[in-house]
Protein backbone atom coordinates (compact mmCIF):
# COMPACT_ATOMS: atom_id res chain seq x y z
CA UNK A 1 0.00 0.00 0.00
CA UNK A 2 1.50 3.54 -1.38
CA UNK A 3 2.20 5.21 1.45
CA UNK A 4 0.89 9.61 1.63
CA UNK A 5 4.78 10.50 1.43
CA UNK A 6 5.29 8.26 -1.54
CA UNK A 7 2.50 9.38 -3.35
CA UNK A 8 3.04 13.10 -2.95
CA UNK A 9 6.90 12.40 -3.80
CA UNK A 10 5.36 11.10 -6.70
CA UNK A 11 3.58 13.89 -7.68
CA UNK A 12 5.68 16.23 -7.20
CA UNK A 13 8.13 14.40 -9.59
CA UNK A 14 5.49 13.81 -12.43
CA UNK A 15 5.29 18.78 -11.48
CA UNK A 16 9.00 18.78 -12.05
CA UNK A 17 9.34 20.25 -8.56
CA UNK A 18 12.69 19.55 -7.37
CA UNK A 19 13.53 18.86 -3.49
CA UNK A 20 14.98 22.55 -3.58
CA UNK A 21 11.47 23.92 -4.56
CA UNK A 22 9.77 22.21 -1.54
CA UNK A 23 9.29 25.12 0.32
CA UNK A 24 8.11 27.30 -2.48
CA UNK A 25 5.16 24.98 -2.90
CA UNK A 26 4.26 24.43 0.71
CA UNK A 27 5.09 27.53 2.25
CA UNK A 28 5.32 30.44 -0.49
CA UNK A 29 6.74 33.46 1.23
CA UNK A 30 7.55 37.16 0.38
CA UNK A 31 11.13 36.53 -0.95
CA UNK A 32 9.72 35.14 -3.75
CA UNK A 33 8.70 38.24 -4.75
CA UNK A 34 11.66 38.96 -7.32
CA UNK A 35 13.01 42.80 -7.58
CA UNK A 36 10.88 44.97 -9.64
CA UNK A 37 14.42 47.01 -10.62
CA UNK A 38 15.62 43.81 -12.39
CA UNK A 39 12.51 44.66 -15.01
CA UNK A 40 14.34 46.18 -18.31
CA UNK A 41 13.43 49.78 -18.34
CA UNK A 42 11.85 50.33 -14.94
CA UNK A 43 14.25 52.99 -13.54
CA UNK A 44 13.25 54.94 -16.84
CA UNK A 45 9.35 54.21 -16.47
CA UNK A 46 9.84 55.23 -12.72
CA UNK A 47 11.40 58.34 -13.83
CA UNK A 48 8.85 59.05 -16.21
CA UNK A 49 5.93 58.67 -13.96
CA UNK A 50 7.45 61.14 -11.28
CA UNK A 51 8.24 63.66 -14.19
CA UNK A 52 4.72 63.58 -14.91
CA UNK A 53 3.25 63.14 -11.34
CA UNK A 54 1.41 66.09 -11.56
CA UNK A 55 -0.18 65.70 -14.80
CA UNK A 56 -4.01 64.50 -15.41
CA UNK A 57 -3.29 60.89 -16.03
CA UNK A 58 -5.57 58.81 -17.73
CA UNK A 59 -5.52 54.68 -16.83
CA UNK A 60 -5.99 52.31 -20.29
CA UNK A 61 -6.22 48.44 -19.89
CA UNK A 62 -8.33 45.65 -21.07
CA UNK A 63 -11.72 44.31 -20.94
CA UNK A 64 -11.06 40.91 -19.34
CA UNK A 65 -10.71 39.92 -15.67
CA UNK A 66 -6.81 40.43 -15.55
CA UNK A 67 -7.32 43.99 -17.10
CA UNK A 68 -10.03 45.42 -14.72
CA UNK A 69 -7.88 44.19 -12.38
CA UNK A 70 -4.91 46.02 -13.23
CA UNK A 71 -6.72 49.02 -13.78
CA UNK A 72 -8.24 48.83 -10.37
CA UNK A 73 -4.50 48.40 -9.21
CA UNK A 74 -2.78 51.45 -11.01
CA UNK A 75 -5.74 53.50 -9.52
CA UNK A 76 -5.53 52.71 -6.46
CA UNK A 77 -2.01 52.47 -6.16
CA UNK A 78 -1.36 56.43 -7.77
CA UNK A 79 -4.14 57.55 -5.28
CA UNK A 80 -1.95 56.10 -2.42
CA UNK A 81 0.85 57.61 -4.15
CA UNK A 82 -0.53 61.10 -4.39
CA UNK A 83 0.64 60.65 -8.26
CA UNK A 84 -1.45 62.76 -10.66
CA UNK A 85 -3.40 65.92 -10.34
CA UNK A 86 -6.39 64.12 -11.80
CA UNK A 87 -6.65 60.34 -12.55
CA UNK A 88 -8.82 59.01 -15.18
CA UNK A 89 -10.34 55.45 -16.32
CA UNK A 90 -10.58 54.67 -19.58
CA UNK A 91 -13.07 51.48 -20.07
CA UNK A 92 -12.08 49.92 -23.09
CA UNK A 93 -14.31 48.01 -25.13
CA UNK A 94 -14.62 44.89 -27.30
CA UNK A 95 -15.45 47.70 -30.43
CA UNK A 96 -12.08 49.38 -29.89
CA UNK A 97 -10.21 46.32 -30.63
CA UNK A 98 -7.76 44.74 -28.17
CA UNK A 99 -5.36 47.13 -26.31
CA UNK A 100 -5.01 50.89 -26.76
CA UNK A 101 -6.17 51.47 -30.44
CA UNK A 102 -6.53 54.46 -32.86
CA UNK A 103 -10.08 54.21 -31.79
CA UNK A 104 -9.49 54.06 -28.20
CA UNK A 105 -7.79 56.99 -28.18
CA UNK A 106 -9.60 59.13 -30.27
CA UNK A 107 -12.57 58.08 -27.58
CA UNK A 108 -10.36 59.30 -24.62
CA UNK A 109 -9.74 62.45 -26.36
CA UNK A 110 -13.68 62.79 -26.53
CA UNK A 111 -14.29 61.62 -22.93
CA UNK A 112 -10.98 62.99 -21.36
CA UNK A 113 -9.76 66.13 -23.47
CA UNK A 114 -7.75 66.96 -20.42
CA UNK A 115 -5.32 63.92 -20.93
CA UNK A 116 -1.96 64.76 -20.30
CA UNK A 117 -0.17 61.31 -19.70
CA UNK A 118 -1.34 57.90 -20.64
CA UNK A 119 -0.52 54.99 -18.06
CA UNK A 120 -1.73 51.18 -19.65
CA UNK A 121 -1.57 48.36 -17.72
CA UNK A 122 -2.25 44.68 -19.73
CA UNK A 123 -1.85 45.84 -23.08
CA UNK A 124 0.62 48.14 -24.93
CA UNK A 125 3.47 46.66 -26.01
CA UNK A 126 2.12 45.69 -29.34
CA UNK A 127 0.17 48.43 -29.69
CA UNK A 128 2.34 50.71 -32.50
CA UNK A 129 -0.60 52.68 -34.37
CA UNK A 130 -2.04 53.26 -30.69
CA UNK A 131 0.61 54.49 -28.78
CA UNK A 132 1.17 56.72 -31.95
CA UNK A 133 -2.10 58.31 -32.10
CA UNK A 134 -1.62 59.28 -28.07
CA UNK A 135 1.34 60.59 -29.22
CA UNK A 136 0.02 62.87 -32.21
CA UNK A 137 -2.26 63.84 -29.65
CA UNK A 138 1.08 65.56 -27.60
CA UNK A 139 0.54 63.13 -24.92
CA UNK A 140 3.01 60.93 -22.82
CA UNK A 141 2.77 57.07 -22.85
CA UNK A 142 3.85 54.84 -20.36
CA UNK A 143 3.34 51.27 -21.20
CA UNK A 144 3.09 47.87 -18.58
CA UNK A 145 2.01 45.17 -20.06
CA UNK A 146 2.96 41.29 -19.85
CA UNK A 147 2.50 39.66 -23.09
CA UNK A 148 4.93 38.97 -25.95
CA UNK A 149 6.48 41.55 -28.28
CA UNK A 150 6.02 41.52 -31.85
CA UNK A 151 9.47 40.39 -33.14
CA UNK A 152 9.59 43.73 -35.50
CA UNK A 153 10.15 45.92 -32.33
CA UNK A 154 8.58 48.14 -29.76
CA UNK A 155 5.91 51.01 -30.36
CA UNK A 156 7.04 54.41 -29.45
CA UNK A 157 6.14 55.08 -26.05
CA UNK A 158 8.06 57.41 -23.63
CA UNK A 159 8.75 53.95 -21.46
CA UNK A 160 7.63 50.14 -21.76
CA UNK A 161 8.15 47.84 -19.13
CA UNK A 162 7.07 44.39 -19.99
CA UNK A 163 9.33 41.57 -18.95
CA UNK A 164 8.36 38.87 -22.14
CA UNK A 165 9.91 41.97 -24.32
CA UNK A 166 13.55 40.97 -26.08
CA UNK A 167 16.36 41.69 -23.84
CA UNK A 168 14.53 41.69 -20.33
CA UNK A 169 16.30 39.60 -17.46
CA UNK A 170 13.09 39.66 -15.22
CA UNK A 171 14.00 35.85 -13.59
CA UNK A 172 10.07 34.45 -14.06
CA UNK A 173 7.95 35.46 -17.47
CA UNK A 174 4.76 34.52 -16.24
CA UNK A 175 3.44 37.06 -13.96
CA UNK A 176 0.14 38.94 -14.67
CA UNK A 177 -0.92 42.20 -16.63
CA UNK A 178 -2.13 43.43 -12.66
CA UNK A 179 1.39 41.75 -11.31
CA UNK A 180 3.47 43.79 -13.74
CA UNK A 181 1.29 47.12 -12.53
CA UNK A 182 1.59 46.28 -9.07
CA UNK A 183 5.28 45.75 -9.12
CA UNK A 184 5.73 49.42 -10.78
CA UNK A 185 3.80 50.70 -8.34
CA UNK A 186 5.90 49.07 -5.56
CA UNK A 187 8.83 50.34 -7.08
CA UNK A 188 8.19 53.96 -6.86
CA UNK A 189 7.06 53.69 -3.62
CA UNK A 190 10.35 51.99 -2.84
CA UNK A 191 12.11 55.26 -3.92
CA UNK A 192 9.94 57.84 -3.61
CA UNK A 193 7.44 57.19 -1.16
CA UNK A 194 8.65 54.28 1.40
CA UNK A 195 6.04 55.73 4.09
CA UNK A 196 3.51 53.86 1.48
CA UNK A 197 5.13 50.84 0.67
CA UNK A 198 2.50 48.67 3.27
CA UNK A 199 -0.59 50.28 1.76
CA UNK A 200 1.05 49.11 -1.79
CA UNK A 201 1.39 45.74 -0.77
CA UNK A 202 -2.38 45.26 0.29
CA UNK A 203 -2.80 45.45 -3.05
CA UNK A 204 -1.20 41.87 -3.63
CA UNK A 205 -5.08 40.55 -3.21
CA UNK A 206 -5.74 42.04 -7.02
CA UNK A 207 -2.64 40.65 -7.68
CA UNK A 208 -3.05 37.37 -6.50
CA UNK A 209 -6.84 36.95 -8.18
CA UNK A 210 -5.33 38.17 -11.54
CA UNK A 211 -2.68 35.46 -11.83
CA UNK A 212 -5.32 32.54 -11.36
CA UNK A 213 -8.03 34.36 -13.79
CA UNK A 214 -5.20 35.08 -16.35
CA UNK A 215 -3.80 31.39 -16.39
CA UNK A 216 -0.46 32.37 -15.39
CA UNK A 217 1.90 29.53 -14.01
CA UNK A 218 1.23 28.51 -10.40
CA UNK A 219 5.27 28.97 -9.49
CA UNK A 220 7.36 30.82 -7.89
CA UNK A 221 6.58 34.34 -6.73
CA UNK A 222 2.35 33.59 -7.93
CA UNK A 223 2.27 31.21 -5.28
CA UNK A 224 2.72 34.02 -2.94
CA UNK A 225 0.17 36.45 -4.23
CA UNK A 226 -2.50 33.77 -4.85
CA UNK A 227 -1.89 32.53 -1.17
CA UNK A 228 -1.59 35.78 0.13
CA UNK A 229 -4.98 36.40 -1.76
CA UNK A 230 -6.26 33.38 -0.09
CA UNK A 231 -5.41 34.65 3.36
CA UNK A 232 -7.79 37.43 2.82
CA UNK A 233 -10.49 36.56 1.24
CA UNK A 234 -10.65 33.26 3.70
CA UNK A 235 -11.03 36.03 6.48
CA UNK A 236 -13.68 38.11 4.14
CA UNK A 237 -15.71 34.92 3.88
CA UNK A 238 -15.31 34.44 7.66
CA UNK A 239 -16.39 37.70 8.34
CA UNK A 240 -13.36 38.92 9.69
CA UNK A 241 -12.67 42.07 7.76
CA UNK A 242 -9.28 43.67 8.64
CA UNK A 243 -7.70 46.55 7.56
CA UNK A 244 -5.64 44.46 4.69
CA UNK A 245 -8.79 43.25 3.00
CA UNK A 246 -10.38 44.88 -0.25
CA UNK A 247 -13.02 46.44 -0.06
CA UNK A 248 -14.46 45.48 -3.67
CA UNK A 249 -13.16 41.75 -3.12
CA UNK A 250 -15.25 41.84 0.38
CA UNK A 251 -17.96 43.44 -1.06
CA UNK A 252 -18.75 40.80 -3.83
CA UNK A 253 -17.97 38.01 -1.08
CA UNK A 254 -21.02 39.39 0.67
CA UNK A 255 -22.96 39.22 -2.12
CA UNK A 256 -21.97 36.28 -3.22
CA UNK A 257 -23.07 34.67 0.14
CA UNK A 258 -26.10 36.64 0.33
CA UNK A 259 -27.17 35.04 -3.12
CA UNK A 260 -26.11 31.70 -1.52
CA UNK A 261 -23.36 31.41 -4.39
CA UNK A 262 -20.56 29.99 -1.94
CA UNK A 263 -20.37 26.84 -2.59
CA UNK A 264 -17.34 26.32 -0.28
CA UNK A 265 -16.71 27.61 3.30
CA UNK A 266 -13.00 27.10 2.30
CA UNK A 267 -10.65 29.48 0.13
CA UNK A 268 -9.13 27.71 -2.58
CA UNK A 269 -7.64 29.05 -6.26
CA UNK A 270 -11.35 27.88 -7.41
CA UNK A 271 -13.38 30.62 -5.99
CA UNK A 272 -10.64 33.39 -8.20
CA UNK A 273 -10.97 30.85 -11.47
CA UNK A 274 -14.62 30.05 -11.25
CA UNK A 275 -16.21 32.33 -9.36
CA UNK A 276 -14.78 35.93 -9.10
CA UNK A 277 -12.84 35.83 -12.12
CA UNK A 278 -15.97 34.81 -14.64
CA UNK A 279 -17.93 37.69 -12.54
CA UNK A 280 -15.91 40.10 -13.48
CA UNK A 281 -15.81 39.06 -17.18
CA UNK A 282 -19.40 38.70 -17.44
CA UNK A 283 -20.33 42.08 -18.38
CA UNK A 284 -18.11 42.70 -21.08
CA UNK A 285 -19.13 39.15 -22.81
CA UNK A 286 -22.91 40.20 -22.46
CA UNK A 287 -23.03 44.11 -23.14
CA UNK A 288 -19.64 44.04 -25.13
CA UNK A 289 -18.49 46.55 -22.84
CA UNK A 290 -16.51 45.77 -19.00
CA UNK A 291 -17.93 49.64 -18.15
CA UNK A 292 -20.15 47.74 -14.88
CA UNK A 293 -16.57 45.97 -13.48
CA UNK A 294 -14.51 49.15 -14.18
CA UNK A 295 -17.60 51.12 -12.23
CA UNK A 296 -17.63 48.62 -9.62
CA UNK A 297 -13.84 49.19 -8.91
CA UNK A 298 -14.18 52.48 -8.77
CA UNK A 299 -16.77 52.88 -6.54
CA UNK A 300 -15.97 54.15 -3.24
CA UNK A 301 -19.50 54.37 -1.17
CA UNK A 302 -19.70 51.12 0.83
CA UNK A 303 -23.95 51.17 0.04
CA UNK A 304 -23.38 51.59 -3.45
CA UNK A 305 -20.03 49.38 -3.56
CA UNK A 306 -22.60 46.54 -2.38
CA UNK A 307 -25.64 47.45 -5.13
CA UNK A 308 -23.10 47.14 -7.74
CA UNK A 309 -21.23 43.67 -6.28
CA UNK A 310 -25.22 42.41 -6.50
CA UNK A 311 -25.75 43.89 -10.00
CA UNK A 312 -22.40 41.92 -11.32
CA UNK A 313 -23.53 38.88 -9.84
CA UNK A 314 -26.91 38.81 -11.66
CA UNK A 315 -25.28 39.84 -15.18
CA UNK A 316 -22.37 36.62 -14.31
CA UNK A 317 -26.24 34.96 -13.93
CA UNK A 318 -27.48 35.90 -17.33
CA UNK A 319 -24.24 35.04 -18.80
CA UNK A 320 -24.44 31.26 -17.49
CA UNK A 321 -27.62 30.92 -19.22
CA UNK A 322 -26.88 32.11 -22.52
CA UNK A 323 -23.46 29.94 -22.48
CA UNK A 324 -25.32 26.85 -21.69
CA UNK A 325 -27.15 24.96 -24.21
CA UNK A 326 -24.91 26.57 -26.86
CA UNK A 327 -21.39 24.82 -25.46
CA UNK A 328 -23.47 21.30 -24.91
CA UNK A 329 -24.08 21.92 -28.85
CA UNK A 330 -20.50 22.31 -29.60
CA UNK A 331 -19.11 19.81 -27.91
CA UNK A 332 -21.18 17.01 -28.83
CA UNK A 333 -20.36 18.22 -32.43
CA UNK A 334 -16.76 17.15 -32.15
CA UNK A 335 -17.50 14.39 -30.17
CA UNK A 336 -19.89 12.61 -33.36
CA UNK A 337 -16.65 13.77 -35.43
CA UNK A 338 -14.11 12.11 -33.56
CA UNK A 339 -16.79 9.17 -32.64
CA UNK A 340 -16.67 8.79 -36.67
CA UNK A 341 -12.69 8.24 -36.64
CA UNK A 342 -11.99 11.66 -37.90
CA UNK A 343 -8.43 12.96 -36.68
CA UNK A 344 -8.96 15.71 -35.03
CA UNK A 345 -5.78 17.48 -33.09
CA UNK A 346 -7.25 20.84 -32.89
CA UNK A 347 -11.00 22.61 -32.72
CA UNK A 348 -12.16 25.50 -34.24
CA UNK A 349 -15.50 26.39 -34.55
CA UNK A 350 -18.04 29.26 -35.15
CA UNK A 351 -21.00 29.79 -32.79
CA UNK A 352 -24.06 32.78 -33.07
CA UNK A 353 -22.91 34.98 -30.24
CA UNK A 354 -21.03 37.95 -29.97
CA UNK A 355 -16.68 37.89 -29.60
CA UNK A 356 -17.52 38.20 -25.62
CA UNK A 357 -18.48 34.64 -25.46
CA UNK A 358 -16.25 32.99 -27.45
CA UNK A 359 -13.63 32.63 -24.65
CA UNK A 360 -16.21 30.57 -22.87
CA UNK A 361 -16.84 28.39 -25.84
CA UNK A 362 -13.22 27.84 -26.50
CA UNK A 363 -12.65 26.60 -22.91
CA UNK A 364 -14.78 24.66 -22.19
CA UNK A 365 -13.96 22.72 -25.81
CA UNK A 366 -10.45 22.53 -24.31
CA UNK A 367 -11.40 21.45 -20.80
CA UNK A 368 -13.44 18.62 -22.41
CA UNK A 369 -11.04 17.38 -25.00
CA UNK A 370 -7.75 18.58 -24.09
CA UNK A 371 -6.09 20.12 -27.34
CA UNK A 372 -5.66 23.51 -28.78
CA UNK A 373 -9.45 25.23 -29.14
CA UNK A 374 -11.25 28.31 -30.49
CA UNK A 375 -14.26 29.98 -30.92
CA UNK A 376 -15.20 32.69 -33.48
CA UNK A 377 -17.97 34.79 -33.25
CA UNK A 378 -20.60 35.60 -36.13
CA UNK A 379 -23.24 38.05 -34.73
CA UNK A 380 -21.34 41.61 -33.53
CA UNK A 381 -22.64 44.10 -30.74
CA UNK A 382 -25.04 45.90 -32.62
CA UNK A 383 -26.40 41.90 -33.42
CA UNK A 384 -25.60 42.06 -37.64
CA UNK A 385 -24.65 38.44 -38.26
CA UNK A 386 -21.15 38.93 -39.94
CA UNK A 387 -22.22 36.18 -43.02
CA UNK A 388 -20.43 37.78 -46.09
CA UNK A 389 -16.97 36.25 -47.41
CA UNK A 390 -15.56 39.99 -45.76
CA UNK A 391 -16.63 39.89 -42.34
CA UNK A 392 -14.35 39.77 -39.71
CA UNK A 393 -14.75 36.95 -37.15
CA UNK A 394 -13.29 38.08 -34.00
CA UNK A 395 -11.73 34.25 -31.66
CA UNK A 396 -10.91 33.22 -28.66
CA UNK A 397 -8.26 30.31 -28.51
CA UNK A 398 -7.47 27.93 -25.16
CA UNK A 399 -4.60 25.50 -24.94
CA UNK A 400 -3.47 22.85 -22.57
CA UNK A 401 -0.18 23.18 -20.81
CA UNK A 402 2.20 22.11 -23.32
CA UNK A 403 1.21 23.49 -26.12
CA UNK A 404 1.70 27.62 -27.12
CA UNK A 405 -1.41 28.90 -28.69
CA UNK A 406 0.85 31.87 -29.77
CA UNK A 407 3.48 29.47 -31.55
CA UNK A 408 0.68 27.82 -33.03
CA UNK A 409 -0.38 30.80 -34.53
CA UNK A 410 2.90 32.22 -35.22
CA UNK A 411 3.63 29.07 -37.26
CA UNK A 412 0.04 29.16 -38.99
CA UNK A 413 0.75 32.81 -40.27
CA UNK A 414 4.70 32.04 -41.63
CA UNK A 415 3.01 29.18 -43.54
CA UNK A 416 0.08 31.47 -45.13
CA UNK A 417 0.84 35.03 -44.13
CA UNK A 418 -3.27 35.37 -45.37
CA UNK A 419 -5.15 33.16 -42.96
CA UNK A 420 -4.69 35.22 -40.06
CA UNK A 421 -5.35 38.79 -39.72
CA UNK A 422 -4.07 39.04 -36.46
CA UNK A 423 -3.35 37.59 -33.11
CA UNK A 424 -1.72 37.82 -29.28
CA UNK A 425 -1.84 36.61 -26.47
CA UNK A 426 0.14 34.20 -24.44
CA UNK A 427 0.82 30.07 -24.69
CA UNK A 428 -2.08 29.16 -22.61
CA UNK A 429 -5.07 31.81 -24.48
CA UNK A 430 -4.96 34.31 -27.13
CA UNK A 431 -7.06 36.54 -29.52
CA UNK A 432 -7.25 36.47 -32.90
CA UNK A 433 -8.66 37.90 -36.07
CA UNK A 434 -9.67 36.17 -39.27
CA UNK A 435 -11.35 36.86 -42.48
CA UNK A 436 -14.97 34.75 -42.58
CA UNK A 437 -13.82 33.87 -46.11
CA UNK A 438 -10.43 32.03 -44.85
CA UNK A 439 -12.38 30.05 -41.97
CA UNK A 440 -11.90 26.58 -43.83
CA UNK A 441 -8.94 27.34 -44.64
CA UNK A 442 -7.69 28.32 -40.98
CA UNK A 443 -8.99 24.97 -40.03
CA UNK A 444 -7.31 22.48 -42.07
CA UNK A 445 -4.18 24.69 -41.36
CA UNK A 446 -5.03 25.04 -37.53
CA UNK A 447 -5.04 21.37 -37.45
CA UNK A 448 -2.05 20.41 -39.26
CA UNK A 449 0.22 23.08 -37.44
CA UNK A 450 -1.06 21.76 -34.03
CA UNK A 451 -0.51 17.98 -34.97
CA UNK A 452 2.97 18.67 -36.25
CA UNK A 453 4.11 20.87 -32.93
CA UNK A 454 2.28 18.02 -30.79
CA UNK A 455 4.03 15.54 -31.89
CA UNK A 456 7.64 17.17 -32.24
CA UNK A 457 6.69 18.02 -28.36
CA UNK A 458 6.10 14.42 -27.95
CA UNK A 459 9.14 13.73 -29.44
CA UNK A 460 11.34 16.01 -27.31
CA UNK A 461 9.97 14.27 -23.91
CA UNK A 462 10.88 11.23 -25.35
CA UNK A 463 14.76 12.80 -25.47
CA UNK A 464 14.59 14.78 -22.22
CA UNK A 465 11.71 13.44 -19.73
CA UNK A 466 12.15 17.03 -17.54
CA UNK A 467 11.43 18.95 -20.52
CA UNK A 468 7.64 18.65 -19.81
CA UNK A 469 5.27 17.93 -16.76
CA UNK A 470 4.47 14.01 -16.76
CA UNK A 471 1.12 13.04 -16.57
CA UNK A 472 -0.72 13.85 -12.91
CA UNK A 473 -3.06 10.85 -12.79
CA UNK A 474 -2.56 8.26 -10.40
CA UNK A 475 -4.06 4.75 -10.01
CA UNK A 476 -4.67 4.50 -6.14
CA UNK A 477 -6.62 1.83 -4.49
CA UNK A 478 -9.70 3.63 -2.70
CA UNK A 479 -8.88 1.51 0.93
CA UNK A 480 -5.63 3.94 0.04
CA UNK A 481 -7.45 7.39 0.36
CA UNK A 482 -8.00 8.80 3.48
CA UNK A 483 -8.72 12.31 4.84
CA UNK A 484 -5.19 12.86 6.08
CA UNK A 485 -3.95 12.22 2.21
CA UNK A 486 -6.56 15.28 1.10
CA UNK A 487 -5.20 17.59 3.70
CA UNK A 488 -1.50 16.82 2.65
CA UNK A 489 -2.79 17.60 -0.77
CA UNK A 490 -4.58 20.67 0.35
CA UNK A 491 -1.66 22.38 2.20
CA UNK A 492 -0.53 22.34 -1.44
CA UNK A 493 -2.90 25.25 -2.67
CA UNK A 494 -2.73 27.01 -5.17
CA UNK A 495 -2.60 24.34 -7.94
CA UNK A 496 -3.25 25.78 -11.85
CA UNK A 497 -1.08 26.45 -14.67
CA UNK A 498 2.11 23.97 -14.43
CA UNK A 499 1.48 23.05 -11.21
CA UNK A 500 -1.89 21.14 -11.88
CA UNK A 501 -3.75 19.96 -9.26
CA UNK A 502 -3.29 15.74 -8.69
CA UNK A 503 -5.93 13.25 -10.31
CA UNK A 504 -6.31 9.76 -9.35
CA UNK A 505 -7.80 6.83 -10.75
CA UNK A 506 -9.68 4.14 -9.09
CA UNK A 507 -9.74 1.20 -11.23
CA UNK A 508 -12.73 -1.56 -12.08
CA UNK A 509 -14.42 -0.44 -8.59
CA UNK A 510 -18.01 -1.78 -7.99
CA UNK A 511 -20.63 1.60 -7.57
CA UNK A 512 -23.93 1.24 -5.90
CA UNK A 513 -27.05 2.10 -7.38
CA UNK A 514 -26.66 5.74 -8.68
CA UNK A 515 -28.55 8.62 -7.60
CA UNK A 516 -29.91 11.40 -9.69
CA UNK A 517 -29.39 14.79 -8.24
CA UNK A 518 -29.75 18.54 -9.69
CA UNK A 519 -33.20 20.67 -10.40
CA UNK A 520 -33.35 18.40 -14.03
CA UNK A 521 -31.28 15.38 -12.12
CA UNK A 522 -28.61 16.47 -14.51
CA UNK A 523 -25.77 15.39 -12.05
CA UNK A 524 -25.00 11.45 -11.21
CA UNK A 525 -23.88 10.45 -7.36
CA UNK A 526 -22.41 7.24 -6.82
CA UNK A 527 -20.25 5.24 -3.72
CA UNK A 528 -18.05 2.86 -3.62
CA UNK A 529 -16.52 0.80 -0.78
CA UNK A 530 -14.99 1.86 1.92
CA UNK A 531 -17.33 4.61 1.65
CA UNK A 532 -16.54 7.05 -0.74
CA UNK A 533 -18.71 9.17 -3.10
CA UNK A 534 -18.63 9.76 -6.68
CA UNK A 535 -20.03 12.63 -8.11
CA UNK A 536 -20.09 13.52 -11.90
CA UNK A 537 -21.57 16.82 -12.81
CA UNK A 538 -24.22 16.83 -16.34
CA UNK A 539 -23.31 13.12 -16.00
CA UNK A 540 -27.03 11.77 -16.16
CA UNK A 541 -27.15 11.16 -20.14
CA UNK A 542 -23.77 9.56 -20.36
CA UNK A 543 -24.50 7.22 -17.63
CA UNK A 544 -27.23 5.96 -19.67
CA UNK A 545 -25.71 6.22 -22.70
CA UNK A 546 -22.93 4.26 -21.24
CA UNK A 547 -25.08 1.41 -20.38
CA UNK A 548 -25.38 2.06 -16.74
CA UNK A 549 -22.71 -0.22 -15.78
CA UNK A 550 -22.30 -1.42 -12.30
CA UNK A 551 -18.49 -1.45 -12.41
CA UNK A 552 -16.67 1.50 -13.90
CA UNK A 553 -13.06 3.36 -13.78
CA UNK A 554 -12.82 6.65 -12.85
CA UNK A 555 -10.54 9.54 -12.76
CA UNK A 556 -11.09 12.64 -10.31
CA UNK A 557 -10.30 15.11 -7.81
CA UNK A 558 -10.69 13.92 -4.32
CA UNK A 559 -11.82 16.46 -1.60
CA UNK A 560 -13.78 16.05 2.20
CA UNK A 561 -17.92 16.91 1.62
CA UNK A 562 -19.12 18.47 4.73
CA UNK A 563 -22.77 17.77 5.86
CA UNK A 564 -24.32 18.19 8.98
CA UNK A 565 -21.43 17.55 10.98
CA UNK A 566 -19.71 14.72 9.19
CA UNK A 567 -17.07 14.60 6.87
CA UNK A 568 -17.25 12.34 3.92
CA UNK A 569 -14.49 11.55 1.38
CA UNK A 570 -15.69 12.61 -2.24
CA UNK A 571 -14.05 12.84 -6.09
CA UNK A 572 -15.50 14.65 -8.44
CA UNK A 573 -15.18 12.81 -11.53
CA UNK A 574 -13.53 13.95 -14.50
CA UNK A 575 -13.27 10.84 -16.69
CA UNK A 576 -14.84 7.70 -16.32
CA UNK A 577 -15.13 4.43 -18.00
Amino acid sequence: MASIQNILKKYLISQNVTASEWDEIVNPTEDLENDPFLIKDSREWLNQLFNHRNDVITIVGDYDADGILASATMRKGLEILNVGSKLNTYVPTRMDGYGITPVSVQRIKEQFPDTETIVTVDNGVAAFEGVQAAKDNGWSVLVTDHHLAKPDGLPIADAIVDINRPGDTYPFKGISGTAMAYKMLLAYATIIAPAYVPMIQDLRTLVGISSITDMMPMRHENRYWVRKALHEVQQDIDGVYTPHSDPHINALLVALKAKHALYSKTADESIFGFTIGPILNSPSRVTGTPQQAYDFFMETDPEQMAIKAAELFETNKKRKEIVGDLSNTVINKFQQKIDNGEEIYAMATTVPLTSGFVGLIAGNLGSVFAVPSIAFSTVDFNGEILDQPDSILHGSARSPQGISIVEIMTEMQNRDPEVLLGFGGHAAAAGLTIKASKFNDFVTLFNQVTKEITENNAVDSNKAASATPADNVFVIKPEEVSISLIKAIDQMVPFGVEFERPQFMFEDVATTRPLLIGNIKQHIKFSIKPRIELVKWNGSSDFVHMGQPSHMSVTGELGVSEYRGNNTIQMIINDWK
